[in-house]
């Protein structure tokens, strides 16, 4: 059973791993690349400053002499019986015009592989001759041995143009558009060493206007800035937003400095800033990289990632692996498994960003989520949610933590038709099993029996950790599911308090709600009992202070908790029964005297009430009942008052009472202190309800979260959960079950959607929802489009938004169709301008 076992495992992992990436991912991608085709371009940095005719005379030997120097390529390539002329053989067969042109472009593009480089976007002066041309030397040497594991380069077409007012404009462009852009290099330039006879801002005009992807490239060293270059009027419409909403740099640290001074013409509009790599030379390959998000590496994917600049491109290095992510959920072929499609295996390869599961009501969107936590925590929200996912028998989990990969196996028995969940675990339980859900000794039973994780090896190997560590990674790869509805219910009621407190002490494991440690074994010990609980609790309150305290002041203005002791000292249901048996007559005569056995307790009712507990004990203690709490004034309205046969109430009365007070049950006022202490702490989320509006109100207001709107608290509470989560460094992943819940349409636009933006950034979240306005203004990474039979559930399609198939599904699930979205356009064109759009 074991090696079957390993082997599934084995299995599970190579089919994860093996899947095909289908969400977006950042791209090291070089914007403004030359080629050999550039007047000016010169392949090394020791020929940079040759001129033109010296550059032409270099000979083959130079070249192949100088490749051999800068360990461009490796040495077994240049000694096989072909030698050196691999590297130009069949030029022109290739499309070169000589050998050393085909040199000089195959050199450039395994520089490129060089540098791990996975997009370009070729620019030469004034002509796209050379875009062809690289992609074939990209092709060519992308057969070469150390390139087979590197990802194949894509070339996005571009042009740079020497305009008349000396700016340059660079141009990207569809293949569509090559036809168009000869054309008007045609007709345009004086010469391709020249350039155009047409100013910047026509040129820019011309190709935005034609759908084209154009900017001022490397604006830092342009003229631009040379006072009385350009007049102030023209100077205002080059700068605006219109054809500023990009901008070139050669040097990252000139970006400061250029927004400065563009701020004058564009007032609030900040532009978007492109890294010009600029490459002459090959060893200027490694200048001004820049990462870019795509699926597939192709120009509309570059536009749309520019468009959503603020989540789909980086300046630097971004933080390509996070922390913590689920990489995939596998599931075998098992006839009782809901999510099974055909007989067929089960698995999705998740981005570690912002996932996105769609598609209609029961097709296992939820149960997706439901599962992962299943495996990850070994719970369900009930017992028949449990005995649902325990169908699922065998699911595997990958997990990558701090870039070391584990597998999760959860392997359960197998349920029978009728019997009882806790049999199929062999958990012993009372007889009305049936109405309680024992989560707590099924998740023992799964972490001890059912549950095992394997670290992958550097070789691919799997080896199985230890029990101990085994426990310790499981409590590190995840937290909780959240339902958005749940998070509603708990922020309506008291049960904040104990949210909070629990996450509170999930953070600090030293923390713990407060608990009654003192005993007493005599009424003379309550006093000492009150003022040890005291003090224990003024160190529960420093304690509990010094973790929210911090948290308030990180998000001032928008979320506090607080924090409140209330000792409540209320007179006790069955108060009688510190003093008499249960069942006892309390109509009967007290010892003999003109009251009963209830008056008496009415008269300690009494004190009680007008004084408080801490008072009532003293003056049991003290044997202090004059005055006001006189029991010859309180018997004046006794029933018995008129009984000549019993006695009458004197102060001979008050002994009978005190003894009675000695041998008052002493575990009942035990419990009674500590159902008092043990509840006398709260927590409050306040939420300022105008962190979030977009009306320009600043003015703060904080309300209790049990007051707030429903909007309001899906709000709150996922701010809070996110918040507390990045203050605590929590960054496992985030799975959240519908989030739009609750939430009107513009709420989830200007405040859910920047959210979930912010956040997939630094945690992977996966999330299950209904709303297109999350999967595509919170730019999701993977679409997962869910379908069902009834039956079985399964993933009919899935990959990046980007991409016109799931821009159909997302059309055809999220907005009702094709049809209904068109007729929403046509509804709205009138108050919209759609051109923009």
């Amino acid at each position: 059973m074991s090696k079957k076992i390993n082997l599934e495992a084995e299995r599970a992992y190579r089919t994860i791993r093996g899947e095909k990436n289908k969400f977006g991912s950042y791209r090291k991608t070089l914007f403004h690349v030359h080629t050999p085709e550039s007047h000016d371009y010169r392949l090394f940095k020791k020929w940079k400053d040759l001129p033109e005719n010296d550059w032409n005379n270099l000979t083959i030997d130079d070249y192949i002499k100088e490749i051999r120097n800068q360990k461009i390529f490796p040495k077994d390539l240049l000694q096989t019986d072909k030698g050196e002329k691999v590297l130009y053989e069949n030029y022109f067969m290739n499309g070169f015009s000589s050998e050393k042109e085909q040199v000089a472009f195959l050199t450039l593009a395994q520089s490129l592989y060089n540098e791990n480089i996975s997009v370009v976007v070729v620019s030469d002066h004034n002509t796209i001759s050379g875009i062809e041309k690289l992609k074939t030397a990209i092709k060519l040497v992308s057969d070469l041995f150390q390139n087979k594991c590197k990802e194949y380069i894509e070339v996005i077409n571009g042009v740079e143009i020497s305009c008349a007012d000396k700016v340059h404009v660079l141009v990207a462009f569809p293949n569509s558009k090559a036809s168009f852009i000869q054309k008007w290099l045609n007709f345009n330039l004086m010469s391709i060493k020249e350039g155009s006879f047409k100013a910047s801002l026509e040129v820019l005009e011309k190709f935005i206007y034609k759908d084209c992807f154009a900017y001022i490239a490397h604006m830092n060293s342009s003229d631009v800035f040379k006072e009385g270059h350009f007049s102030n009027a023209y100077k205002k419409k080059l700068f605006s937003t219109a054809y500023a909403r990009f901008i070139g740099v050669s040097n990252i640290t000139k970006i400061d400095d250029i927004n400065s001074y563009l701020t004058e013409y564009l007032k609030k509009n900040v532009p978007s800033f492109i890294l010009d790599n600029d490459s002459h030379c090959v060893e200027e390959h490694s200048i001004n990289p820049m990462w870019i998000k795509f699926s597939k590496r192709n120009y509309e994917q570059l536009r749309e990632a520019l468009s959503e600049y603020d989540v789909s491109i980086e300046l630097m290095n971004p933080e390509i692996c996070k922390a913590k992510a689920i990489r995939g959920i596998y599931l075998p072929t098992l006839s009782n498994s809901y999510l099974l499609k055909n007989n067929s295996e089960f698995i999705i390869k998740f981005s570690e960003s912002l996932n996105c599961l769609i598609g209609g009501r029961g097709t296992g969107k939820s149960t997706i989520l439901d599962l992962i936590q299943f495996v990850l925590s070994q719970k369900a929200d009930t017992k028949q949610k449990f005995e649902f996912l325990s169908q699922h028998s065998r699911v595997y989990i990958l997990y990558e933590m701090s870039k070391k990969e584990y597998l999760v196996e959860l392997n359960l028995p197998t349920q029978k038709n009728e019997e009882d969940i806790y049999d199929t675990f062999d958990i012993k339980t009372k007889s009305t099993s049936s109405y309680w859900y024992y989560e707590s000794r099924l998740t023992e039973k799964i972490r001890e029996q059912y549950l095992s994780i394997y670290e992958v090896q550097e070789s691919a190997q799997l080896s199985k950790v230890s029990k101990q560590k085994k426990l310790s990674l499981i409590d590190q790869m995840f937290d909780n599911r959240y339902s958005v509805n749940q998070l509603v219910n708990i922020a309506s009621d008291d049960r904040i308090s104990d949210y909070l407190y629990e996450v509170i002490a999930k953070d600090k494991k030293s923390i713990k709600k407060y608990q009654v440690s003192s005993k007493i074994s005599s009424t003379g010990e309550i006093d000492q009992f009150i003022l040890n609980e005291d003090k224990r609790l003024e160190e529960q309150k420093n304690k509990i202070l010094s973790l929210i305290c911090p948290f308030n002041d990180n998000q001032s203005g928008k979320l506090r908790i607080l924090y409140s002791q209330q000792k409540k000292f209320v007179l006790p249901e069955n108060f009688y029964i510190w003093f008499f048996p249960e069942g006892k007559n309390l109509d009967n005569s007290f010892q003999g005297y003109r009251l009963t056995c209830g008056e008496i307790i009415d008269y300690f009712s009494m004190i009680f009430d007008r004084s408080d507990f801490v008072t009532f004990v003293d003056l049991m203690n003290n044997r202090n009942l004059k005055g006001e709490y006189s029991i010859k004034k309180f018997a004046q309205n006794s029933r018995l008052n008129d009984d000549v046969y019993l006695k009458e109430v004197d102060d001979m009365l008050l002994n009978e009472i005190f003894e009675l007070w000695n041998k008052v049950n002493i575990n009942l006022i035990q419990l009674y202190l500590e159902d008092v202490y043990n509840n006398c702490e709260n927590l409050y989320l306040e939420f300022n309800i105008n962190s979030k509006v977009t009306d320009g109100n600043k003015k703060l207001i904080f309300k209790e979260v049990t007051r707030l709107s429903l909007g309001q608290k899906v709000v709150a509470m996922l701010d809070f959960i996110l918040a507390y989560s990045e203050f605590t460094n929590d960054n496992r992943p985030l799975l959240i079950d519908q989030p739009e819940d609750n939430l009107d349409s513009r709420y989830i636009y200007n405040n859910l959607v920047q959210i979930l933006r912010d956040v997939k950034n630094k945690r992977q979240i996966i999330i299950a929802t209904h709303n297109a306005t999350i999967v595509t203004n919170a730019m999701s990474d993977l679409v997962i489009l869910m379908e069902s039979d009834g039956e079985h559930g399964w993933v009919e399609q899935s990959g990046y938004p980007s991409e016109d198939k799931i821009k159909k599904h997302i059309v055809n699930y999220l907005e009702g169709g094709k049809e209904s979205f068109e007729h929403k356009v046509k509804i709205y064109k009138r108050v919209i301008d759609i051109n923009k759009l």
